[in-house]
């Protein structure tokens, strides 16, 4: 273990090392203090004062993208100037209960998010292939002793209850007491045949995002209430109360298809009449609704996007159209609202309370560092070096330029009553975050975790935190104002921009005033950061042990599990699978009680990079997560004890399509009282969490 707080003789070492590295690169510079600040009304949103201004800001956008493209003589396909890095699965947080059955692993309480599979208190819901499957267990409904809802015991066997087609590729579901969202990707040629009024004229095969909404009420008979199809890719979902909220990112008006023009002059020229000679319709996504009555359809229309709700990103401009649409889910008849920004933005992340949109500029930097065409040495000179920092000499607020590595941020208000967005504040940071996790909210702070230069020996790991602004934004075009911290400016208040120098930032995970972080190089640092004063985050421990983590989960106040993998350094290929338990009731001292490999080269799980595949069970002190290795697949089962793992056994489902042990991949777990659901392509098995004896095995591979 290292000392929580960096000693003289450890820091003299990094510089040292820092000089030495200098003298190969020639001209590297060597920056161990305070990162400039940076001005956050440089990531402000814009909001227009008429549809015509709007429409003349997509096309002067679009008009900009295609001369940078002709300039840089690439094609489309070869350069996005913004990024979309996809939102992926990542690491979430802690499990919340819901009476005697297990919810999805969500990251806030408060915020649901969505899953391929789900329970009530009597039944399960699958998404398998293209179909909503219902199953049912064989037993005795009992009542919750606590009087929650009703639950399965004395499990006998299960069947499939219903099954409902679902047209495109099924992505994700909620499961709200009577009511099924599932959210699909289909395509637009199959909604517009679907509706009688006329849409928008859009390429047959680009994406929208239908959301179907089901009435269950009877399990064996599952109503189609309501359908909603929205332009665009998939990008994140969450119920929050009432409402359940879609992000989708639409690519409709912009620069399309690849040169094929004899030169990038014609090109450009081709491509701006197009834009030129488009309208509105083709820039703003359409929303499609349908609503039925008794199996017939009641209600259709298709709408253009709210020109009054569209915003426009100064920092990370663009032609794509990223949308927020909330759904009331109680009130079939209501009105999709949306809000739109205009620019980018990949990564979701929700309270109870706000929606934050996050990009980074990783595109846009690493395609203009690879466009450099001046070698960093034809510059350099031994003035250029520098080694440490003068606390005295105050940063100034540095102007962004393509190589300034940064995450925007924009905060949106949710209304209670109506479900709306509603554009609040923006801001930036230093640096680019991991996923979901690397972002959190609580008591009047937005909290970032952030990786600086990574993938390089400057390597670093970052923590800001901005007190969320809690006056209305101006209503002018300008939404945020550079010369004042109200109004809609996010102003970074605490940071620390040094944490695990010269290691990569692999996880992050907040709980309340704590935050955890692992950094790695060829180690893995455990960091705690102490946030009861958020003005003034101060690292509290530090903890070395082998390999590293993708996933922490807290299960108490003191106690942290995380999975990852095991490897020497960086560049070695991951030896197993790394299941850990820490001890952080000591905020100054973390200590390991255990670390469990399982596996070696070539095993993987799904719960490294997909949080929702992570199930633990604190009625049994449970833990599942699904392995696959050379010889075997299945969902491994611990118990936590005081003095670590203890391992209760694999259930496989290998049976379930006649095939050897190991050889079918189970992706989630959830309970229902004292059963576990284990659910994989091939079916769904229920095991007594009492015995470990399986007490039911449905097949769906028929």
């Amino acid at each position: 273990m290292r000392s929580p707080n960096f000693s003289h003789g450890h820091r003299t070492s990094l510089w040292l090392g820092c000089f030495a590295l200098s003298v190969v690169l020639l001209g590297s510079a060597c920056q161990f203090g305070p990162l400039s600040p940076l001005d956050p009304s440089q990531a402000r949103l814009v909001k227009f004062s008429s549809c015509g201004d709007l429409e003349s800001h997509l096309k002067a956008e679009a008009l900009r993208t295609a001369q940078v493209i002709a300039t840089l003589g690439t094609t489309v396909q070869a350069y996005d100037p913004f990024g979309f890095a996809t939102q992926g699965d990542l690491p979430s947080g802690v499990s919340y209960m819901t009476g005697s059955f297990s919810t999805t692993n969500n990251q806030e309480a408060g915020v649901d998010e969505a899953d391929i599979f789900q329970v009530d208190g009597t039944h399960a819901f699958a998404l398998h292939r293209n179909r909503l499957v219902i199953i049912e267990a064989i037993g005795t409904a009992t009542p919750d002793p606590d009087g929650g809802p009703v639950y399965m015991s004395n499990i006998q066997g299960g069947q499939v209850a219903a099954e409902v087609y679902i047209e495109g590729t099924p992505l994700e579901m909620f499961l709200i007491d009577n009511t099924v969202v599932v959210m699909t990707r289909v395509r637009h040629g199959q909604v517009a045949m679907q509706f009688d009024s006329q849409g928008p004229d859009r390429d047959s095969t680009s994406s929208l995002v239908k959301v179907l909404l089901f009435d269950v009420a009877n399990r064996h008979d599952p109503q189609l209430v309501r359908e909603v199809a929205l332009e665009g890719d998939f990008v994140a979902s969450r119920r929050i109360g009432d409402f359940v909220y879609v992000i989708a990112r639409a690519d409709l008006g912009g620069v399309q298809g690849s040169n094929t023009q004899p030169n990038m002059q014609d090109w450009l020229s081709e491509q701006s009449g197009k834009i030129m000679g488009s309208s509105l319709d083709s820039w703003l996504p359409f929303v499609f609704n349908k609503r039925y009555e008794d199996g017939n359809l009641a209600e259709e229309s298709i709408e253009r996007c709210d020109c009054q709700t569209a915003y426009a990103a100064s920092g990370t401009p663009g032609d794509d159209v990223l949308g927020i649409y909330s759904i009331d889910i109680r009130d079939g008849s209501s009105r999709v609202t949306s809000t739109t920004v205009v620019g980018d933005g990949t990564l979701v992340y929700a309270s109870t309370d706000s929606i934050i949109l996050a990009l980074t500029n990783y595109a846009q930097v690493a395609y203009m560092s690879a466009a450099e065409t001046t070698s960093a040495s034809d510059s350099s000179s031994w003035d250029d070096w520098e080694f440490g920092w003068d606390d005295s000499e105050e940063p100034e607020e540095v102007e962004l330029d393509e190589d300034t590595e940064v995450t925007y941020l924009h905060r949106f208000e949710l209304d209670d009553l109506t479900g709306e967005a509603r554009y609040q504040a923006s801001g930036l940071v230093h640096g680019w975050i991991l996923n979901q996790f690397s972002l959190s909210e609580h008591d009047g702070y937005v909290r970032v975790a952030t990786a600086i230069d990574r993938g390089t020996w400057e390597a670093r790991s970052a923590l800001f935190t901005l007190p969320v602004v809690a006056t209305e934004p101006d209503p002018g075009m300008v939404m945020m104002s550079s010369s004042s911290s109200e109004g809609g400016l996010l102003h970074v208040a605490g940071e620390i921009t040094d944490i695990g120098f010269g290691e990569e930032l692999f996880a992050v995970r907040f709980k309340e005033n704590l935050a955890y972080l692992v950094t790695f190089q060829g180690v893995d640092p455990l960091w705690i950061v102490d946030l009861s004063d958020q003005t003034d985050p101060r690292v509290r421990g530090e903890l070395t042990v082998p390999g590293f983590s993708t996933y922490i989960h807290p299960i108490s106040n003191h106690r942290l599990l995380a999975i990852g993998q095991n490897l020497r350094d960086i560049d070695d290929d991951p030896e197993g699978i790394k299941l850990s338990i820490f001890d952080v009731s000591d905020l100054d001292w973390p200590r390991s009680i255990q670390e469990r490999l399982e596996g070696g080269r070539g095993s993987t799980s799904e719960a490294l990079t997909e949080h929702r595949a992570f199930r633990y069970i604190p009625d049994f002190n449970l833990l599942a997560v699904p392995m696959e290795h050379s010889s075997s697949r299945g969902l491994y089962l611990y118990s936590i004890l005081d003095r670590g793992f203890e391992a209760q056994g694999v259930i496989d489902h290998g049976q379930l399509i006649g095939g050897a042990a190991g050889s079918v991949n189970v992706r989630r777990a959830y309970h229902i009282g004292n059963y576990l659901y284990a659910f994989s392509d091939a079916g769904v098995s229920i095991t007594d969490l009492r015995s470990f004896n399986t007490a039911a095995v449905i097949s769906l591979t028929d």
